[in-house]
């Protein structure tokens, strides 16, 4: 009986969502929000038209609010308030240009400033079309409300004399302009570097900073820029990743340098003194600094546990903090967004495994209003999400996340959903994959195999060199753990985007007793010929190398790793998908596993004309999941 009470929920919540897939392939109604310095304006990150748009709202005048639509041909990435008259916002467009070596697909960016006075929107640097301009202000000029600083990189790519496209020579100049908020163009050139140079400027405009960067060799160096002259402050050679500089700290005096491997660390510019830097009595390792987008000023961290965390340099927001959690009824309260005078901000409520609310609080009123939730669910439409650890075949615990039906006990039949990255984690935030699937009556499993962040830079190391083998395994040992204990059935189908998209392949290839089907979304297929054919600077083939092993490695490991080199290996149901526009992992991958499996009945391939890596329209994700929950209906049904 129970069996059979089990079998129509199932039934019941694979109906439900038939019919409501596009509560979960919808963008999210609000995705971030930032307060103007005065406070009387409000810039949110909206989806009213299934992609990024930004809505704008008069809080002191009041009237309908109004939207920046996404551009044709790219979308909005980003946004943020340089005064009360200009909005800055992001955009990445894909691009097609000739190179020495042909015809190069890739995504650029590009930074856009809207005059709420005027309603007009304008290039940044649009004046210079032969430049590459990075989508991030340099510096704000704070003494100057008409101007920004923006960087604009020029050069080429120089060949090697094997003429490989492993390993191009990228030589660039990078000059720093003080750039017109009203018309986008240069209005003058406020610093010039040498090649593979930048400059790191403070909120006036002020050079302070030279960063040096060699990237056949790997050598990194950060110099004091004073009276037209440099003073070498740190040098360093880095295998593959290089250091960042956050922001300013200490009121100037010094700034926050992370540096791969090792983590955020303080560098004084007046001497070179490299520290440990603590907030709050913490060491920072894998947080991220939260920087004043116009001071540069580093004003605290943040990290992931379960949820986000903030700890905070200033003693009344951190007090704000916790006065807002005695309030709200969320697990987590962030401080998004305030305005100048510190009294107007906007407040995020998180749970685990629920949609993230918006506040916005007013402390002059005492008001504090929900402006929307990111997603709207049907009752219990989330899913139950939960926290598990196990340990793997050689003993090491993992983390995992758990998402099953609301009200449904298990065990269930299982979707093995891993991350892509693979340097990246998943949380107790909420997935809308993991919330989709479990509303077709699946428990999905997100683990956080070795490589994962979240557990310290030696956890990240441990998957070197395991990008085929050890964190497959990890995976495999989650799925084991689940069924053991009653949570799931010891078949699955697995799901995965990116990196994650591979390992759905390779858990297919190596665990093909339990492994029903696979479903890869922009996936690799062929590790080598993924580095081979880009065109990576030195520090990226590094980097790669890293992960995935040399192109020089012995045969029979690079075949072990590739599901085009054991595509006829493959006894299960396939579903690939990749976007046609997608430059992190070119659609070429899919081609090469299509050409493998041509004949083959039960393998699916489907280009996404227009999409990019990230599954991050409205559309792209309809037909993601409406793709994925055909094929799971036929070759893996929960109701079966």
């Amino acid at each position: 009986m129970k069996g059979a009470l089990c079998a129509i929920a199932l039934a019941m919540a694979g109906s439900a969502a038939h019919a409501q897939l596009e509560s979960y392939a919808a963008m999210p109604r609000i995705w971030d929000a930032e307060l103007s310095p005065s406070g009387n304006l409000l810039a949110t990150g909206c989806s009213p038209r299934g992609t990024r748009e930004i809505c704008l709202y008069d809080l002191e005048g009041g009237g309908a609010a109004s939207a920046i639509p996404a551009p044709d041909g790219g979308r909005i990435t980003g946004f943020y308030w340089v005064n009360d008259t200009y909005l800055i916002y992001t955009i990445s467009a894909f691009r097609e240009i000739m190179t020495v070596n042909g015809q190069l697909k890739i995504t650029v960016a590009r930074a856009a400033s809207f005059n709420v006075r005027t309603r007009e929107t304008v290039l940044l640097l649009d004046d210079m079309p032969g430049a590459f301009v990075p989508g991030q202000i340099v510096s704000a000029l704070v003494d100057d409300d008409e101007h920004v600083a923006l960087e604009a990189m020029s050069g080429r790519w120089h060949d090697r004399p094997n003429a490989s496209r492993l390993g191009s020579d990228a030589r660039y100049e990078t000059t720093v302009f003080k750039v017109s908020l009203q018309d986008g163009n240069r209005d003058e050139q406020i610093f010039e570097t040498r090649q593979n140079e930048f400059v790191v400027l403070d909120a006036h405009g002020v050079p302070v900073l030279e960063v040096r960067i060699e990237d056949e060799t790997g050598e990194f160096g950060i110099y004091r820029v004073a009276d037209g002259a440099s003073q070498q402050l740190y040098s360093e050679v880095f295998e593959a990743e290089y250091p960042l500089i956050p922001g300013f700290t200490d009121n100037g005096e010094a700034v926050a340098l992370d540096i791969p491997g090792v983590g955020i660390r303080r560098l004084e510019i007046a001497t070179g003194e490299l520290s440990d830097y603590d907030l709050s009595g913490t060491g920072l390792s894998e947080a991220s600094l939260m920087v004043d987008t116009v001071s540069r000023e580093v004003i605290g961290y943040s990290s992931q546990g379960a949820l986000p965390e903030q700890r905070f340099l200033r003693s009344d927001f951190t007090a704000l903090r916790e006065e807002l959690s005695g309030i709200l009824t969320e697990a987590v309260v962030e401080l998004r967004s305030w305005n100048q005078a510190k009294t107007k901000f906007v407040v995020i409520g998180w749970d685990v495994g629920q949609p993230p609310n918006y506040y916005l609080l007013d402390l002059q009123t005492g008001g504090l209003g929900l402006l929307d939730t990111a997603y709207a669910l049907p009752d219990g439409g989330a899913g139950v999400r939960e926290r598990l650890t196990y340990a793997n075949r050689e003993g090491e615990e993992i983390e995992a996340w758990l998402t099953r039906p609301t009200g449904v006990e298990g065990p269930l039949p299982l979707i093995l959903l891993p991350h892509g990255g693979p340097r990246a984690r998943d949380s107790g935030i909420f997935s809308w994959q993991a919330a989709y699937f479990s509303s077709l009556g699946y428990a999905v499993l997100q683990p956080n195999y070795r490589g994962s962040t979240g557990r310290g830079e030696a956890f990240i190391a441990a998957g070197i060199g395991e990008f085929g083998t050890g964190m497959i395994d990890d995976m495999i040992d989650g799925a084991r753990h689940v069924s053991a204990n009653g949570l799931a059935e010891a078949d699955y189908c697995a799901i995965g985007g990116s990196y994650g998209g591979y390992a759905a392949l390779m858990l297919a290839l190596e665990d093909p007793e339990h492994v029903r089907c696979a479903i890869s979304f922009g996936g690799v297929t062929a590790p080598f010929a993924f580095i081979g054919t880009r065109d990576y600077s030195d520090s990226l083939v590094r980097y790669w190398e890293r992960y995935i092993g040399s192109r020089f490695d012995d045969r029979a490991y690079r075949q072990a790793i590739s599901p085009v080199d054991r595509a006829d290996e493959f006894s299960q149901p396939l579903l690939v998908m990749h976007g046609d526009e997608d430059t992190v992992v070119p659609p070429g991958q899919l081609r090469l596993l299509r050409r493998e499996l041509d004949g083959r009945g039960d393998a699916e391939f489907i280009m996404l004309p227009g999409e990019n890596h990230y599954l991050d329209t409205q559309t792209a994700r309809t037909a993601f999941l409406r793709a994925s929950r055909d094929f799971l209906a036929e070759h893996y049904p929960a109701d079966r």
